[in-house]
């Protein structure tokens, strides 16, 4: 195993996005890859980037400051949306990236009036 730097492909909500110019270190017969710790985190966060400006999402910061604005907890942000509250958390702390579906729902209760409040009424 050497250092190294190539192309490497990750999943981000099903959706396979391409990193480039990965550090690493890599056979150079076989070509596996081996991450340490921050390197498997750099690409993730890179993957996570790639993924936000293809599909144009909001930011984690800006989930997090809408949450606020609302009043609202996680939980009950979570409950509104019919989602896990830890997902909520782990949108706002980047550790999960929203779907483009989610963050059209996230998009719309910050936009429409009333949106929340139709939501919470359904809410299991």
């Amino acid at each position: 195993m050497k250092p190294t730097r190539r192309q490497v492909r990750l999943a981000i909500n099903g959706e396979p996005i391409q990193v480039r110019d990965v550090a690493h270190l890599g056979c150079p017969r076989c070509g596996e890859g081996l991450f340490t710790l921050a390197e498997a985190r750099l690409l993730f966060r890179s993957a996570q980037a790639i993924y936000r400006r293809k599909h144009r999402l909001l930011a984690a910061t800006e989930i997090g400051a809408l949450r606020r604005e609302l009043g609202l907890s996680a939980a009950a942000l979570a409950r509104a949306l019919r989602v896990n509250k830890d997902l909520v958390a782990r949108w706002e702390t980047e550790r999960a990236v929203q779907s483009v579906a989610y963050d059209a729902l996230l998009r719309i209760v910050r936009d429409v009036p009333g949106s929340l409040d139709y939501l919470r009424s359904r809410a299991a």
